[in-house]
């Protein structure tokens, strides 16, 4: 080849990754408004019993964005609960608008709260053969929000639970 046939191939190759990057980076044009109300007030017939305040869902979305790379983008949050906890699940798509997965936020401290998927996953690094995991459950240990993950024999006996952070997905003892 010859040099200038070189240079062709390259600049040729050098307008199809900007082509590609520009086609991976442009917003799909789908509808993400939401509205929500971000006050819970339980009340009786004469006085507020408790007023618990939660993130928006613009704010979960905020939080959530911190945690996707290029290529998804977030769709609208719906309000849902682990156990006793209400979180934001905040769906990610591709571009071409496939979802992918759920980032899931904490509705009262706008932290992330992995997926209980990711904890059972991670307290697999944990276990040796002859056992499995059941469901986890999310609870609060020494004051950290943590996925319980049970831990069975292979007859079905319960031997033990894992503790998992439910932020950092990280071992808990």
């Amino acid at each position: 080849m010859n040099k200038i046939s070189v240079a062709i191939v390259i600049v040729v190759l050098v307008a199809v990754l900007a082509a590609g990057y520009y086609l991976t980076m442009q917003t799909p044009t789908k509808n993400t408004t939401n509205n929500t109300n971000n006050t819970t007030n339980n009340t009786n017939n004469t006085t507020p019993q408790n007023n618990t305040t939660i993130i928006s869902a613009e704010k979960a979305k905020e939080v959530a964005q911190q945690y996707i790379g290029m290529g998804v983008y977030l769709g609208t949050p719906t309000l849902t609960k682990f156990n006793d906890t209400q979180v934001w699940k905040v769906p990610v798509y591709t571009t071409q608008g496939k979802y992918v997965d759920s980032i899931y936020v904490d509705a009262h401290t706008a932290k992330r709260v992995i997926s209980p998927e990711m904890a059972k996953e991670a307290a697999q690094n944990f276990t040796g053969m002859g056992v499995s995991l059941g469901t986890p459950t999310l609870t609060t240990l020494n004051g950290v929000k943590v996925w319980k993950v049970p831990v069975y024999t292979t007859q079905g006996k319960y031997v033990d639970s894992i503790y998992i952070n439910a932020e950092t997905g990280e071992k808990i003892q």
